[in-house]
Formats: C-alpha cells, structure tokens, sequence
C-alpha cells in the first residue's frame, strides 16, 4: 500500500513552517549589516534578502506543485507585476551592458537578479499569505524592526554618538534610504492601528509613533518628511472625502482635485528653463545637481525611448552626457551619477517608456483594485484610503531619491497584500496530491545550485574583495584576494576600479625609499609591479565589452599613467637603452589611447584631459631623456593645450588651473605663461588670489 502525504503531512508542515518562518526573517533585512564586507549596508542586506527569498520560494514553489490552493492566480496585479519584470528582462537583453544589468553591484545590487527574487518574493507573499490576520502579523513584523532602525536613529540624535557610518541613517547607511523605509513601514503601522483592536491596537499605537519621531526628528531627509506629511494629509481628505457629512465630503473632494491640478502645474513648470517656479526650487540646497542630473537623464531617454538602456545602466549615458558644473561645490561636487535620483527619469533612462508604463502601471491597478472593492461595499474607506495615501507618499520621497532592496522590499510585499485581499478565492475541493520524493529532490538540487551561485558565492567574493582594500600593501596574499574578488561578475567592475585607486594611492616612490633595505626594497618594488601589471590585464578585460563607461578608460589610463611613472621612468633614468624607451613608449602610448577613448565617451568631462595632459607629459619625458628636444616641446604643448580645454570646459573649477598653471610653470618651464594663466584664473575667482600666491612662492 503506497503511503501517501496529506495536508498535515510532516514533509507538508515542514515546508509551510519553512516559508512562515522565512517570510518574517525577511522583514530583517534593514538590520542585516557586516562592517567586514564591502559596502556593508547594502550588499550584505540584499544577500541576505535573496538568500531568504530563495529558501521560501522552492519550499513554496514545492507546496504549490503538490497543492493547488498555494497556487498563484491570474489576477490583475499578479498580472502587471509579471508584465512588468519581463519587461525589465527584455529590456536588460536589449540594453548596453547585459552583464551588468544583470547581476550589478554590492553597492546597488538592484540589477535583474534582484528582480527576479522580488518578483518570487511577490509570488510567495500573494499566494502563501491567505487571511487578513496572517497580513496583520506581518505588518507587526515590519512595525517592530522599523521601530528599532527609527529608535536609533532618535537615540543618536539626542542620547547617542553613533560612529560616523551609522550617523542619521541608523541601521541603513543613508538618511534617503530609511527615509524611505521608514515612510512604507510607518503606513503598515498606521493601518495596524486603524484595523486592529485593544490590545494590539496599542502594540500599533507605540510602534507608529517610534517611527513616526524617527522621520520628523531627522536631521536631513527633507523628502521622507514632506512625503510622511503629505501621505497623512491625503489620508485624512481621502477619509473625510467619503464621510456622511455632504459638507466635509465636498470639501475635502474639492481640495484633493485642486491639490493633484497644483501637482500637474507645478512639475510641469519646474522643468520649463527660465520659469520662476523652477528658478525658486533651484534655490533649495541640493536641487541643483538634481535638475542637472534630470537634464542628462532626459536626453538620455531620448536616445533610447522605447526600452531604454537596460537596469542598472544609467552611468552609461550619464557619461556621454555629462556636465562639468556637477564638479563645482555649489552642484555637490559629485561626478559617478548612477542614479537620476528621481523615480520617472530613472524608469525612463533603464526601461524606456514601455517599462516606465508598466511600472507605474502596478500601482495604479493596485489602487483601482482597492477602491473598486470598496465601492462594491466590501470593506471600509481605511484600506484604500492609507495604501493610495502610501503609493503617493512613496512616490513623491522619491522624487528625488531612489529605493534600495529595504524599501523596494515594501512596495512589492504591499501589492502582494493587495493582490491577496482583492482577488477573488478559487474554492479547491481537489485533494493535495502524493508527495513525490523524486520531484522534491530535484528542486532541492536546484536550490542547491542557485543557492550557491547566486548567494553564497557572491558573499565569499564579496568578503575578498573587503580584504584585498584592507589587506598591508606588502602583503604577499593580496593578488589571491584580487583574483577571488574578481572571480564573478557581480561587483567585478567596481571592485577592480577601487583596487586600483588604492593601488594608485599606496604604491608611490616616497613609501619604497623609506625601506632601508636594499633587498627587501627590490622584493617590495618587484611585488608592486606585478599587482599594477595584473590590474592592468583585468581592466584591459573590462574594455572588451561593448559598452565601457568613462571611469573605466579614466581609472586604466590613470593606471598605465602611475606605472610609467613607478616603474618605466626609473628603469630610463638608469639606462636609458633602445629597448626600454621602446617598452616605456609602448605602455604610455596605450596610456594616451585609452585616456583619448575616454575622452571620446565622455567629452565635457575634465578628469579625462587631465589624463591625456599626463600621457602626453610621459611621453614627452622620454623624448626628453633621448635628448629629442623637438618632439619633447611639441607633447609637452599638447599636454597644455589639453588641460586648457579641460579650464574651458568649466572655467569655475579650480583643480584645472592649478594643474595648467603647475604644466606651464614647471613643464613648459614658462614662468611668464604661469603668471598669465594665475591672472586668468584669479579674474574669474577673485578668491583663488591667496591660493595662486601661496602656489607660486
């Protein structure tokens, strides 16, 4: 007699309490931190997330082949979410960087891999999660670690001095990112309150008002403030917009359809050049990279309107289109944009108009299914009114910044509670088939597999890569964590990228002279010249691809630039034979072509003639040393020629002069054209006066 497996089935139970217990380990995920790793507030958590997400989904995906009831439906939200992650995937297939795109980085992680496990997240929550009790304890789940992060963001505001990592973003890392956690989960909790009874409705009560004090007490985190504020003004118009009283639904109804046409005309106007509401937001500390960067990014989305330029890619065309005044303080100084810090240009630029359309399409369908059901006379005006009051909320924080996998986390689990409470049950009177032994092993095998590949590996990798930017510089282990860190695709590009820089800054002429032995100095200059070689290999690797950024081609030839300078310069000063000003030549020649490529791809950016100024300088040092006055003159002209571009590029910042006039005075040995290019300079910052004079004396 075969024996079979019913629904409380030990092999059953194990599997529901797996994906029970997983889901609320899940809600951890703003507390998973490891200082060890790089980027420790956001690769270790979206590891964490996915390596949760993984369990519970084959244990769930095992329950749904053996019983129809944990089946997903065909509801419309399940729909649109579908829709929209195969447009992600299209797009990521059709975009510039498929790699990338696919696997990102431990600094952002948000690639088409993490959608993936947000997507089977979606599925798990939607399908497993069946009554409106089990979603309440959910909810208190998300209220008790919101609380916690909101609690020591309070404590370090007024009782704590937290070190400098933790400062105003608590357990996330950065005031935008648990702004925008904090502000989902503060909508959780405010509708626990509302939907619960005593006493759980003062478990509710104490939790909303910790996270509630945890964004308004903030230091930074103007969005997450006015979005908090402006989702629980529209919850009360919403909620009194549907009272009994003819009056104050009137009102309130006539101060939401003015509010959303005040919306429409102010965002409007702010994108008009010249129009005073975009001139009074210009004011406003912070906006101004911001529409500078929104600039970039709609001519970015003109190039590719349809699918865009695939997830995660946005520093692709970032580059090309770049704008040297985001070099300037007064526009944050800040240069490696990957984000347009606004949730439409940020859709637009990675998925295209179609991708932006079926994003934005799962919130209205979530909204509409919500208010239908309500029309309908199932349920009352609290559950639409907080979830549209969240959706908008969360949409204008996110006007100007962006979500990371702790808050993307929220969205996803609030349309999965949404999908679940309005689609209709299907009534399943089919029994729970046998258990098959040999099924569960090969989804077992599977887990295994990705499991190892998609999670454990990459945080192995991870860790490596901490190590090899920590580890002693005459450590003899570090070309192993070089090669382990880079072992994978995911981070692969960012981690060699700042390997280098530390290579850059740590290996110099100055550290190897204070080694007083001879031979432990030979040992030590030999060992930095094979780690700059094998940095050389990998990131000549890298420009293989199709799509290169301009930090790669900057970063290389920087490189290329510091190995001339450690290595090849010494050997020509030494002997200055055919043969090494042959190899000396050939590596700042492949200096200046990849500094050029650079320039190519991003033209308006300065740091690129900066590098090709340099190529050119080295070049001319070993025309110079061949006694080729000549040829010496004219690259040493070209160099300055290429950083008085760079100087007219954006004249304000000061770096390019200091470096033209330090070319014309100490290259060019012309004191003359140094005391003119000071004058330049000085005219146009009469401030720079002091800084100039001191640089001359």
């Amino acid at each position: 007699m075969k024996k079979t497996y019913g629904d409380k089935s030990i092999i059953n139970n194990l599997l529901q309490y797996t994906v029970r217990i997983g889901i609320f380990l899940s809600l951890l995920v703003p507390l998973a931190v490891n200082l060890k790793m790089m980027y420790p507030f956001m690769g270790p958590r979206a590891l964490f997330f996915m390596g949760v997400v993984q369990v519970i989904f084959f244990a769930w995906l095992a329950l749904a082949i053996f019983d129809k009831k944990y089946r997903p439906t065909k509801d419309a939200i399940t729909l649109s979410v579908l829709a929209f992650i195969v447009i992600v995937f299209v797009s990521a297939i059709l975009g510039v960087d498929f790699e990338f795109s696919f696997w990102s980085n431990y600094e952002r992680s948000m690639g088409l891999l993490m959608h993936l496990h947000i997507f089977a997240f979606f599925l798990v929550l939607s399908s497993f999660i069946k009554t409106h009790n089990e979603w309440m304890n959910v909810f208190a789940g998300i209220s008790v670690v919101a609380s916690i992060v909101a609690a020591i963001s309070i404590a370090d505001v007024y009782f704590l001095d937290l070190p400098s990592y933790y400062k105003n973003g608590s357990m996330l890392g950065n005031t935008s990112f648990m702004g925008s956690y904090l502000l989902i989960a503060a909508f959780f909790a405010f509708y626990g309150l509302l939907k619960s009874i005593k006493p759980a409705q003062y478990f509710f009560l104490i939790n909303f008002a910790v996270i509630a004090l945890g964004i308004l007490t903030n230091p930074g985190g103007r969005a997450m403030k006015g979005a908090f504020v402006a989702g629980m003004i529209l919850f009360a118009l919403l909620y009194y917009a549907f009272n009994d009283n003819k009056y104050v639904k009137g009102g309130c109804r006539a101060i939401l359809v003015l509010g959303f046409l005040s919306a429409i005309v102010i965002g409007v106007s702010a994108f008009i050049d010249g129009n005073p509401v975009r001139e009074k937001i210009l004011d406003l500390r912070g906006m101004k990279p911001r529409f500078t960067v929104w600039d970039i990014s709609w001519q970015s989305f003109k190039e590719r309107p349809i699918l865009g330029w695939g997830i995660e890619n946005y520093r692709v065309p970032f580059e090309r289109h770049f704008e040297p005044k985001l070099l300037l303080q007064e526009y944050g100084a800040e240069v490696w944009f990957d984000r347009a810090h606004n949730v439409v240009f940020d859709s637009l630029v990675a998925f295209g108009l179609v991708g932006t359309i079926a994003f934005f399409a799962m919130f209205v369908i979530s909204i509409y299914a919500l208010w239908r059901r309500y029309l309908r006379g199932d349920g009352d005006i609290i559950l639409p009114a907080v979830f549209t009051s969240l959706f908008v909320a969360h949409f204008i924080q996110n006007l100007t910044v962006f979500d990371m996998i702790a808050s993307y986390m929220l969205v996803f689990l609030a349309l999965a509670f949404i999908s679940s409470i309005t689609k209709k049950e299907e009534l399943i009177t089919d029994s729970p088939k046998e258990v098959n032994l040999f099924v569960l092993l090969i989804i077992t095998i599977v887990f295994a597999f990705s499991f190892i590949t998609f999670v454990a590996k990459p945080y192995n990798v991870n860790r490596y890569g901490s190590m090899s930017l920590s580890a002693p510089i005459d450590f003899e282990d570090t070309l192993d964590y070089f090669e382990t860190a880079v072992s994978i695709p995911m981070g692969r590009e960012n981690t060699l990228l700042s390997i280098t820089e530390r290579v850059i800054s740590l290996v110099n002429k100055e550290t190897i002279l204070e080694i007083e032995d001879e031979e432990l100095r030979a040992k030590q200059m030999a060992f930095d010249i094979q780690k700059m070689e094998y940095l050389i290999e990998k990131l000549e690797q890298i420009l293989e691809k199709d799509s290169v950024r301009f930090k790669d081609y900057w970063t290389l030839s920087k490189l290329y630039n510091h190995y001339f300078d450690y290595y090849h310069l010494e050997q020509l000063i030494a002997d200055n034979s055919e043969e090494n000003r042959e190899q000396a030549m050939k590596t700042i020649s492949r200096a200046l072509e990849v500094a050029e490529m650079g320039v190519a791809e991003s033209p308006k950016n300065v740091q690129g003639y900066w590098e090709v100024a340099q190529a050119k300088i080295n070049i001319g040092k070993i025309y110079y040393l061949s006694l080729d006055f000549d040829n010496s003159d004219k690259y040493f002209l070209e160099a300055f020629d290429s950083l008085q571009t760079a100087v007219d590029l954006e004249p304000r910042f000061l770096s390019s002069h200091e470096k033209l006039i330090r070319t014309a005075e100490i290259v060019l040995a012309d004191k003359d054209l140094a005391q003119k290019k000071v004058e330049e300079a000085i005219e146009i910052n009469s401030e720079w006066k002091d800084i100039f004079v001191e640089y001359a004396n």
